[in-house]
């Protein structure tokens, strides 16, 4: 009897065990939940009705949680805030009972994030009498909840699991230490037994305080062997009992004897079906593995000498090597997506990432960044050491190529890690991870003696001219595409006399205060010359502009500000000249073009092929020379006839041309019209006379054939000023 309650016992240990496991599946998975960055807070904000694609990914997703386990038969989101209650079956619900209400708060405010309660049928679209598990939602540990998940268990899925083991007119049952069913309590065989056994087996359980026991329950009708165990789960205690009836028990002795007794009759001809069966049976598991490694339909088949052990060795031999070359090639891709990503990542593609998942990318790419320093350096090469050389077109590519190696291999001598990326445009970036072995300024100087030796290295193996541009050091992985922008904008502070360079972000402050001697004649000299239609005399008072900026302040900033601003006076003038820039050069935003280019050669030649040369060719078809002679000439008779008041008329008759088109022809060639030009002659005659003699305003009026006050009007509005307040403001 003792060896059969032994027995007894072990098949509950066993269930009891299979059961645990499910439970802790469960447990893990929902666990998991809270931790799904799916589920952030920000589905707190999400409006159902309108944003309808999120709601039905919820909604889907809500789904997906529930088919996932075989115990779950429904789950349910609560959100604090707006108070909804959310799940696939039921939608969006909103709670506006205040007791209801109550019941969640009361399961938010539990201490625990992960626990189960029991049946609860005061709750909106929850009519499960079943057994939930509740898990909250939080950002972090010590925030409080935003909401949690209700996740219920099928009643059905866990009678059968509970009642596995149970046999004949026996029971099987699961409480809890408080002696709450969470099975229903029905013998699956007779649904009309008695089963108020269940309470007294229960009582003498929980007075034994074991964790694990067998006992006899003697009822009035007969006697039960029952075998029990307890099992933890998040902090509460479940008692799994299984009583069986004891003549149930011994029922095996008995037929153990009548069965060896049929068993001699009929031994023979049972053994020659086994042996038979068994021969047809254990070639199975050979004939599934031959058929997996045969070739698929379409193919020759595969001869072998050897017999099928042999053959199922050899095909098993070729898979695992095709799977060793399979692992050798993803290691070798890792450097490629690892380099991948970080161009992306100094893109600043990753904002919302935290700095743990940056940690967690990096050790899948096989860098470890914990403990680490970064920083940033950006490489330029702007020409040859030789003044008067240039990279030819096809050299630029190889020596970028060597200088990115240069880079690459200096980096790893003092770093742990380098990522070197050629832009393709003369410029090197280099992103490099120290240990945190030493202080921030032994760092500092550490790059600073590394960008030295980097322009030295460059300047004897390439003969080329390098600016080297030193970010600030980080501790936090984030932080890098910040630095990355940084570093790049402070090139642009880089003098354009100098050869070879470096610069320290934390060490460069730009001198505001600097006289700035910007080549304002130089620009309308230019903006006169494309109005006359003069390429080759704009192009080199271009090339004086350009070198009057690099003689300021040599900046690249500097430079390139002032080549944007020529191009601002230079795209006033094709306005006012009449033409479209956007049909002139096809669309192209040349503002951003520009912005695309370093070097000041590349400057000029951008501005004769892609402004000037098209600009000139389309005033060219818009008047013909003639007709920009006349203009020439009536621009000569309007300085030296100041003092007279022609019209537009009057020269269009002496020049034998239509009113119309000398309007049009003047307006573009000079970028203004008729009346607007005779003013501003007559205004800057009129502030040279006031300047340099001593007539008074109303005698200048009429050497201009002005009325007095007209001319005190006009040279208000022009200058700002009364022309007596001019002659004060600027007469020696």
């Amino acid at each position: 009897m003792s060896e059969l309650n032994h027995s007894h016992q072990l098949q509950v240990n066993e269930t009891i065990q299979h059961f645990d496991d499910y439970l802790s599946q469960l447990e893990l998975f929902s666990a998991q939940l809270g931790f799904n960055p799916g589920f952030d807070e920000t589905i707190s904000q999400l409006d159902f009705p309108q944003q309808f694609v999120q709601t039905n990914e919820l909604f889907r997703s809500l789904s997906l949680l529930r088919n996932a386990n075989p115990l779950i038969h429904h789950v349910s989101l609560y959100l604090k805030e707006p108070r909804k209650l959310i799940s696939d079956e039921y939608g969006v619900n909103s709670i506006v009972n205040e007791s209801e209400l109550d019941i969640y708060n009361a399961l938010l405010a539990e201490p625990r994030k992960l626990f189960w309660m029991y049946p609860m049928q005061n709750l909106k679209n929850t009519n499960f009498n079943s057994h939930m598990l509740v898990i909250k939602l939080s950002q972090s540990v010590t925030q409080s909840p935003y909401g949690m998940f209700l996740i219920y268990i099928d009643q059905s899925t866990l009678d059968k699991l509970v009642q596995k083991k149970t046999t004949g007119t026996g029971i099987s049952f699961l409480m809890n230490q408080k002696g709450q069913a969470a099975t229903s309590l029905t013998n699956r065989y007779n649904e009309n037994q008695d089963m108020n056994m269940t309470e007294p087996i229960f009582k003498q359980i929980m007075q034994q305080n074991l964790d694990r026991n067998s006992f006899i329950y003697q009822d009035q009708k007969m006697n039960y062997s029952v075998s029990y165990g307890k099992l933890q789960r998040f902090g509460n205690e479940w008692v799994y009992a299984s009583a069986t009836p004891v003549n149930r028990i011994l029922q095996p002795v008995t037929d153990i004897t009548r069965t060896i007794l049929i068993i001699s009759s009929i031994g023979l001809t049972v053994a020659l079906l086994l042996a038979w069966f068994a021969s047809k049976r254990i070639y199975n598991p050979l004939s599934r593995l031959l058929a997996i490694f045969q070739p698929s339909k379409g193919e020759p088949d595969t001869e072998w000498d050897e017999d099928e052990i042999q053959f199922i060795e050899k095909q098993w031999k070729l898979s695992l090597d095709e799977r060793q070359v399979l692992r050798n090639q993803i290691h070798d891709a890792i450097p490629a997506l690892r380099a991948s990503f970080l161009l992306q990542f100094k893109h600043g593609n990753f904002k919302h990432w935290r700095e743990e998942d940056f940690i967690s990318r990096m050790q899948q790419l096989e860098w470890d960044i914990t403990s680490k320093r970064f920083a940033y350096l950006f490489i330029q090469i702007h020409g040859m050491t030789d003044a008067d050389q240039q990279f030819a077109s096809h050299t630029e590519q190889l020596i970028n190529f060597g200088a990115s190696n240069i880079v690459e291999e200096l980096c790893l001598q003092r770093a742990v890690y380098v990522n070197v990326t050629d832009y393709q445009d003369s410029t090197i970036g280099a992103m490099i991870v120290l240990n945190a072995d030493c202080s921030m300024e032994e760092h500092d100087q550490l790059l600073l003696e590394l960008a030295e030796e980097m322009n030295r290295v460059i300047r004897e193996l390439l003969r080329s001219n390098t600016t080297i541009v030193v970010s600030n050091m980080t501790e936090v992985f984030a932080e890098l595409p910040d630095l990355v922008d940084e570093t790049q904008k402070t090139w642009r502070y880089r003098d354009m006399n100098v050869s070879h360079q470096i610069l320290a972000v934390k060490d460069l402050i730009p001198n505001g205060e600097q006289a700035v001697q910007f080549p304002f004649e130089i620009e309308r000299d230019i903006v006169q010359s494309l109005r006359m239609g003069q390429q080759v005399e704009a192009m080199q008072q271009i090339e004086r502009y350009i070198a009057a900026l690099q003689a300021s302040i040599g900046t690249h900033l500097y430079i390139h500000q002032g080549m944007m601003k020529l191009l601002g006076s230079i795209h006033d003038t094709i306005l006012k000249s009449g033409m479209n820039p956007y049909s002139l050069y096809e669309g192209v935003h040349v503002y951003e073009e520009f912005m695309q280019i370093r070097k000041p050669d590349q400057m000029v030649k951008w501005f004769e092929v892609r402004i000037i040369k098209p600009y000139i060719e389309a005033i060219s078809t818009h008047y013909n020379t003639s007709t920009k002679d006349i203009v020439d000439q009536v621009v000569d008779r309007i300085h030296s006839a100041y003092m007279h008041d022609y019209s537009l008329e009057y020269y269009a008759d002496e020049y034998q041309i239509s009113p119309y088109k000398l309007s049009k022809a003047f307006k573009q060639v000079m970028g203004v019209n008729f009346i607007d030009y005779v003013t501003t002659v007559r205004l800057n005659r009129c502030k040279e006379m006031l300047v340099t003699t001593d007539l008074k305003v109303g005698e200048i009026a009429e050497q201009l054939s002005y009325q007095a006050s007209y001319l005190v009007r006009i040279f208000k509005k022009s200058e700002g000023i009364t022309p007596g307040q001019y002659r004060e403001k600027y007469r020696v």
